[in-house]
């Protein structure tokens, strides 16, 4: 069978699922636009799904958040997580061991 990312893609890669790359960054731009625009990230990194699925919206997220924000903010880099759909649980880990050694 196929593994959880594996089945997870094969739906959400369909247009049927999430709808053309330009819908799927106007609603990721909701949030992400103010938010760049008030702590001002260098790099936003997605992961999970919307990380596996960046190549997709990526170009059409660029544009819409960069004509949202003000003019003097810079346009942070887009670029997926390393650890793909494990991103999430590998930062806790990383986090919790960091902690950790300050004890």
């Amino acid at each position: 069978g196929l593994s959880i990312d594996e089945a997870f893609l094969e739906v959400a890669g369909s247009r049927r699922f999430y709808g053309d790359e330009r819908e799927i960054a106007e609603r990721i731009a909701l949030g992400l636009a103010p938010l760049t625009a008030r702590i001002k990230p260098d790099c936003v990194i997605f992961g999970g799904p919307l990380g596996l699925l960046l190549p997709r919206y990526r170009r059409n997220l660029r544009k819409i958040v960069k004509d949202q924000l003000p003019k003097n903010v810079a346009m942070p880099r887009f670029t997926k997580a390393r650890h793909g759909s494990f991103a999430v649980i590998q930062g806790c880990y990383l986090y919790a061991k960091s902690h950790q050694k300050a004890k």
